[in-house]
């Protein structure tokens, strides 16, 4: 079935692989699940064509709900049409229509805080949602206990609870990429940052790991997405960092 969406979430994965979500025209929340995209499917030449408030139409074959990642589709990957863009006004007008009270409101289903935060393989019923933080308490951007880089944002939700959650954001990552340099060290870009996104109105998408292997029953909380108003990255996509 053919059906236009607008890109909510483009996630960094395991090795090149990316995750991409987003709503399509009737409210319903798609996630492009399989086959699983890489970060080679989201240019066409020098030019990106799946990123957060990308229009496009594709074929979605059939839904494959395993909650609670339950916006789940198989996809034909080359169906994939680039549509249009949401202008600054209406990507924030789209952000602002999905959002949810709290963290917890996302999910309602436990959520649970033991060596981070995680919902149970088969609970709840929904992987995405999006809030507005009540606090931003810091950005951390460091080398991570696997040699990866690790980033972070800590939060108070509207509900007051307090969050500490990886950043698998593409572009997010991609733009602090693009900050490193000898004159500029990862502590200070970190410090930087908490203090714009402190002084900007910021949006979520919470999203939900896949089980791995150390903890196969457990679904871990992330940051699929971090967007300002005004955009940090003033208008540019990911291929331009």
């Amino acid at each position: 079935m053919k059906r236009t969406l607008t890109v909510t979430d483009l996630t960094r994965m395991g090795g090149a692989y990316v995750c991409v979500a987003g709503q399509a025209e009737d409210g319903e929340w798609v996630r492009l699940h399989s086959p699983r995209a890489t970060e080679f499917d989201l240019t066409a030449g020098q030019e990106a064509i799946l990123y957060p408030a990308a229009r496009i139409e594709c074929d979605l074959l059939r839904p494959a709900p395993a909650p609670p990642h339950t916006e789940d589709y198989v996809y034909d990957p080359k169906s994939i049409r680039p549509t249009g863009r949401l202008t600054a006004d209406e990507w924030q007008a789209l952000l602002e229509r999905s959002v949810f009270a709290s963290v917890a409101a996302v999910f309602e289903a436990p959520i649970h805080n033991d060596l981070g935060r995680y919902l149970m393989e088969g609970a709840g019923p929904r992987s995405l949602g999006t809030v507005r933080p009540r606090a931003i308490n810091n950005v951390s951007y460091a080398p991570g206990a696997d040699g990866n880089w690790d980033y972070r944002l800590r939060f108070y939700d509207q509900a007051g609870e307090y969050y500490n959650l990886k950043i698998t954001d593409y572009t997010w990552q991609r733009y602090c990429q693009a900050q490193r340099g000898p004159a500029q060290e990862p502590a200070a870009i970190a410090a930087a940052l908490t203090r714009m996104l402190k002084q900007r109105t910021v949006y979520l998408r919470i999203g939900l790991a896949r089980k791995w292997k150390k903890f196969p029953d457990r679904c871990y909380l992330q940051l699929n997405g971090l967007y300002t108003f005004p955009d940090y990255a003033e208008g540019r996509t990911f291929n331009e960092f």
